[in-house]
């Protein structure tokens, strides 16, 4: 092995040569235990050779067998140690003679004889097999506990003492070997802190029985003492779990529970942790690691930190002398009750708490140390750390401080504040560190797969971490693309690449299909006109990219240009998923790979589509990243977790995206949630994340950070040319790493690029990723019964649309409303209750023969359903009080809305000051304009109404951000969708309460007519009141039913809203439905004289209506509208909404080609007053077009 010096002294290690280390496969016969290939296990690691279900159900047998035997390890030790606070209760001071200190003695000479025999113990670890091990020195602490029974005076118990001390000292090194020899680096914290809950656990558990058998000698006076039955009892139990230890413990090389193939599938899973493995036995003791221990700087930081945070330990093991572990209660009828009962037993617990920092301290060392022999000399260091604290601990509390202790108590006080200091001083030190690493790995001249590589192998040639110059002690970005130019996209890349790369991906895990590339990611957005997940920033970048004329095909050229220019970080596309199925699936993935793009994070795509979306993506060796979020249920998450090939994005909060000043505190509660299923996936954190601090704090719990609107921010406020700098700059800072490096400071989430054969000579060798899920498993998970994935309770689709294609953070709240709805609409009780308000809403409604208009059309019958007639004055109330009872059964305080013509927006909030709840709509500022009265109406009955100016300014822009709003406060807060879109459940909840119109028109038309009409007409915009007239009527084919669309200026120009008459298929406000696009997959502009018509989207089922041919749908201009506007107006006296207007045309027309005797129903769903003011300023302009002049 050779060094050599790079960059500011820094010592670089190179390749070890293959006649310095034999790497080839050995047996050693004597033991039957199997030497790997380090090569290969390298190699394999990078390649994924086992699938994620392979790993996982390693994992799990992992779990099953080793945690449990760990923790009781650990559990019966503290216990054995401790017991003897629990027996001084039952009368081991008096027994023995103990007096004055020494009691707190027997603690002391337990800790200075753990100490004096730690380095031995490790030594010994070192060089023997670990299970025999520990259970020999298992069983022979036991015999002592044993004889602990028969001691009769302070020096037996002294020597007693000193020996179990000795016999113990094995135990914790052994427990952080194997955590290091069987986890990842993250998942030493959690596994750490489960044995190290036997503390707590085992002490209730033996607590319980010791206080049962000093009661029962209490009974039997002259019998066997109480304190000398708990010792019987505790060195027989830990002599019959010595039994176990030598069968479970050992590593992995050496434990009899795993098979060959299992073997080494555990060393593949820990090598990216550039620990080191135990893939060959390579236990001889190196006194040059000796060396590299005594100069670490780590070395002093753990002890000094151990030593700190021991102390306040001894005064727990002290106090337990006063007052018993089991929450201070058991025996607490035993005590003495003089003063500072109370106050000595809060002191216990506040100790308790204080020491839970303890086992993930510990972790330290199996994830920042290397080189075996540096781990045993450093767990020494730990334990003499620990041992001296604990002594000095139990000399805190002196009998003549009592009964205040002030002296202990400022001891412990000082402790926890050094405690924080000196974590402080290391964290900074890691820093300083990673960067001066990077400096030298970048003198070396590796490319970042070689360096990558080369650490893995360094780490299994047992090299230390200071040695290893590739080991990181522990960033994936976001860019819009075409923003702020797509000739400054190009650049930007670049820079968040020299800078490092945006958002981190720091792993413990390799997932690269070759050799390891580099460890961050750049997520590209793709902009899109309607992105509902996404905050202020971002929907700013969407839009000027959009207006700057970027589509699929654009991004697709920027990435090739970025890896001619030299990109080699992984770039994924990110975005929604209408713009892709447009361009069309198949087609997209293909040039992705030819360009070089390596995966996809699609935003509101069902599981059920996510899966055949992932299996298209591993037929091209690209990568699907599922996103979860804190509301994802555990059913989701175990279905989005199989999907993941790389890794997983955790959206950490409910909203939108945008840059925060702090982080969710339940965070890691659902990353614990998420690793139950994710098989050791990677998890990506990411909204909200803006600071180096952020970063770093993330970094504790999570494999990668993700960084998007803060980005963003910086391009925005950055002056044109120097973008790309200061995109570099930011990413150098947040991630800690020089700006001229090209390597990442985390040890281990990669991805290989893709680019086309053109470019590879450029750019050198790279690689797709490869599927982490085998042939087998992924035709499993796509063939799923798509109802069970999305666990829908009602049909979620009408044929093909329909759907809930919704960002993770809306699918709960979703199922919760679903599961809420399913409930009340067969609910005999719900439906009496909202028939109760009958009366205060209007119902039934009206029908009635409009005879004027049937003489003027000469044809059928034209009956009108008085809708209009409705409290507020339009069909809207009668789905408002619906959704507003359902939301009060759901345990919802406030509720949002939306509204195009504020006729919904008056509606709910007049339902809304019905019940006292509070009220917001949102309404686009166009809208607002033409609507004023509706506007001042609203805030009349007491709620707010937000005016939103993204966009065109309509309805669709109010939807959009009353999604956000929803999001981002769904545990209190209902949306009351106004129309018939959205995803499921809206459609069939919206129709539901709708529905009212077509059932009282049924009866009503037979008790008028004695049958049904032969025609129903209803304007559609979104559908709410075609849908709820419509469907009575939709199996009775004798009906025809005709709703008519607002075709604008006219359907040959772009100013309209037909979408049902000009529109495709597409996806929009969480469904799949008809939609007005473009060909790139973006929703169009629309326009209409009606606010309320003015949406480009429908309702899923009026759409399932089209393509079965049950109803028609026509079009009426905007100068056809105000035709039907004036003929209902001056031949029947009733003023009608401009949406009405359409149908009116529309009827008026359909009559005139029908017999007479024929009937005809017109849902005439508002009243006009709203619209009169509009009307007098566009009858200048289109009165002249039918005649009709109001000037005077």
């Amino acid at each position: 092995m050779t060094t050599e010096k790079a960059g500011n002294d820094a010592q670089v290690v190179s390749t070890p040569d293959k006649n310095e280390i034999d790497t080839k496969t050995e047996l050693s016969v004597a033991e039957g235990q199997a030497d790997l290939d380090v090569e290969d296990v390298v190699n394999a690691a990078e390649q994924h050779e086992f699938s994620a279900e392979q790993l996982r159900k390693l994992l799990w047998k992992v779990d099953r067998i080793l945690l449990p035997a760990m923790w009781v390890a650990s559990g019966t030790q503290f216990a054995d140690k401790v017991s003897i606070a629990t027996q001084a209760t039952f009368g081991l001071r008096e027994d023995t003679g103990l007096v004055g200190q020494q009691y707190s003695w027997l603690t002391t000479i337990f800790y200075i004889s753990f100490l004096v025999s730690e380095g031995p113990a490790n030594y010994v670890l070192q060089r023997l097999a670990l299970g025999p091990t520990v259970a020999i020195s298992m069983f022979i602490w036991g015999v002592i506990v044993l004889c602990i029974a028969f001691a009769q005076n302070f020096t037996q118990l002294m020597v007693l003492r000193f020996l179990q001390g000795v016999a113990e000292c094995t135990t914790y090194p052994a427990l952080l070997i194997l955590t290091a020899s069987f986890y990842t680096k993250r998942e030493h914290a959690m596994r750490s802190v489960i044995w190290g809950s036997s503390n707590s656990g085992m002490d209730i558990i033996t607590s319980l029985i010791n206080y049962g058998i000093g009661m029962e000698a209490q009974k039997h006076p002259g019998g066997l003492a109480a304190w000398r039955g708990i010792s019987l009892f505790l060195g027989s139990l830990t002599i019959v779990l010595s039994f176990i230890t030598y069968y479970v413990f050992g590593t992995p090389r050496e434990v009899r529970w795993l098979n060959p193939e299992e073997k080494r599938m555990v060393a593949i899973r820990i090598v990216d942790s550039q620990t080191g493995t135990d893939a060959q036995k390579r236990a001889e003791w190196k006194w040059d690691q000796v060396k590299v221990a005594i100069k670490d700087p780590q070395t002093y930081f753990l002890f000094f930190l151990v030593l700190v945070n021991s102390i306040p330990n001894g005064v727990l093991f002290m106090m337990a002398s006063v007052v018993p572990s089991f929450v201070g209660m058991l025996a607490l009828a035993l005590l003495p009750k003089t003063g500072y009962l109370w106050a000595r037993w809060a002191m216990f617990l506040i100790t308790i708490f204080g020491n839970v920092a303890g086992p993930l301290i510990w972790t330290l060392v199996p994830s920042n140390i290397a080189g075996r022999t540096k781990k045993s000399v450093t767990s020494t260091v730990l334990f003499v750390a620990y041992c001296a604290g604990n002594s000095i601990g139990a000399q805190v509390f002196r009998a003549q401080d009592a009964p205040l202790y002030i002296p202990a108590i400022v001891v412990c006080s000082t402790m926890y504040g050094l405690e924080i200091v000196i974590m402080i001083c290391w964290r900074a030190y890691y820093m300083w560190e990673n960067k001066r690493r990077d400096k030298a790995v970048e003198a070396m001249g590796l490319t970042k797969q070689e360096a990558e590589h080369q650490g893995r192998l360094n780490a299994e040639m047992d090299m230390t971490d200071y040695e290893n110059i590739h080991f990181r002690y522990t960033l994936v970005t976001y860019l819009t693309a075409g923003y702020p130019s797509i000739e400054a996209s190009v650049e930007i890349l670049l820079g968040l690449q020299a800078g490092g790369a945006g958002t981190s991906l720091h792993s413990n895990r390799l997932l690269d299909s070759q050799l390891a590339n580099l460890t961050d990611v750049i997520e590209l957005g793709v902009p899109f006109t309607d992105p509902i997940a996404d905050g202020p920033t971002i929907q700013r970048a969407n839009t000027e990219a959009l207006s700057s004329g970027v589509t699929i095909r654009v991004v697709l050229e920027l990435v090739r240009d970025a890896r001619s220019k030299g990109l080699t970080t992984p770039v994924l596309l990110m975005g929604y998923y209408n713009p892709f199925l447009t361009y069309g699936e198949k087609r997209l993935l293909q040039e992705c790979k030819e360009v070089g793009i390596n995966g996809f994070i699609v935003v509101d795509l069902p599981p059920e589509e996510a899966v055949t979306f992932r299996d298209f993506c591993a037929q091209e060796g690209l990568s699907y990243i599922p996103l979860i979020s804190p509301a994802t249920s555990d059913h989701r998450m175990k279905l989005l977790c199989k999907l993941a090939d790389s890794f997983i994005y955790i959206v950490s909060r409910m909203g939108v995206t945008g840059a925060t000043g702090t982080l969710s505190a339940s965070l890691p509660e659902l990353l614990a949630r998420v690793k139950r299923y994710s098989a050791n996936v990677p998890l990506a954190v990411g909204f909200g994340v803006s600071t180096r601090e952020h970063f770093l704090d993330l970094a504790k719990i999570a494999d990668a950070v993700v960084i998007g609107s803060k980005i963003i921010e910086i391009v925005s406020q950055a002056p044109a040319g120097v973008q790309a700098k200061k995109v570099q700059q930011f990413c150098a800072q947040v991630s800690g790493r020089s700006e001229t490096s090209s390597h990442s400071i985390t040890s281990g989430l990669t991805m290989s690029e893709n680019t086309p054969d053109d470019l590879q000579s450029k750019n050198g060798e790279v690689r797709v990723n490869s599927t982490r899920l085998d042939d087998v498993e992924l035709r499993r998970v796509a063939d799923e019964d798509p109802l069970d994935v999305c666990e829908n309770i009602l049909p979620p689709r009408f044929g093909e649309f329909g759907g809930q294609y919704v960002p993770e953070s809306l699918v709960d709240c979703l199922t919760q409303l679903e599961v809420g709805f399913s409930k009340v609409k067969d609910d005999a009780d719900f439906w009496e209750e909202y028939r109760s308000y009958y009366d205060y809403i209007g119902r039934p409604s009206r029908l009635h023969l409009a005879k004027r208009l049937t003489e003027h059309t000469g044809g059928a019958n034209i009956y009108l359903k008085r809708e209009d007639l409705n409290h507020t004055g339009s069909h809207k109330i009668n789905n408002a009080l619906g959704q507003v009872l359902l939301a009060r059964r759901l345990g919802k305080t406030e509720i949002i809305a939306d509204t195009g013509a504020g006729q919904h927006g008056v509606a709910t909030a007049t339902i809304c000051a019905l019940f006292g709840m509070k009220c917001t709509i949102y309404m686009g500022a166009e809208d607002a304009r033409r609507q004023a009265l509706n506007v001042f109406r609203i805030k009349l009955l007491g709620a707010q109404v937000f005016v939103v100016e993204a966009g065109t300014k309509t309805l669709r822009d109010a939807v959009n951000e009353a999604l956000r709003a929803w999001v981002a406060n769904l545990d209190t807060t209902h949306f009351v969708i106004g129309s018939a879109i959205g995803p499921h459940p809206f459609p069939l909840i919206v129709r539901t309460f709708q529905s009212v119109i077509g059932n009282e028109t049924k009866q009503q038309m037979l008790e008028l007519t004695g049958r049904l009409p032969d025609a129903v007409v209803a304007c559609v915009g979104g559908g709410s009141n075609a849908a709820g007239i419509f469907y009575p009527f939709s199996c009775d084919p004798s009906v025809a039913l005709l709703g008519i669309e607002a075709a604008g200026d006219g359907l040959n120009t772009a100013r309209h809203s037909a979408t049902l008459t000009t529109g495709s298929k597409g996806v929009l406000h969480g469904v799949r439905t008809y939609v007005l696009q473009n060909e790139h997959g973006q929703i169009l502009d629309t326009h209409s004289i009606s606010a309320g018509l003015d949406y480009p989207g429908v309702g899923p089922e009026l759409s399932f209506w089209k393509d079965s041919q049950r109803v028609t749908y026509q079009a009426a201009s905007n100068v056809a509208a105000l035709s039907g506007f004036r003929l209902m107006s001056q031949l029947e006296g009733i003023i009608p909404a401009l949406e009405s207007s359409h149908a009116i045309y529309g009827a008026i027309e359909l009559a005139k080609s029908m017999p007479k005797g024929k009937n005809i129903v017109i849902c005439l769903s508002g009243r006009g007053d709203k619209d009169v003011q509009n009307v007098a300023d566009e009858l200048p302009k289109l009165g002249p077009q039918i005649g009709w002049d109001l000037r005077f």
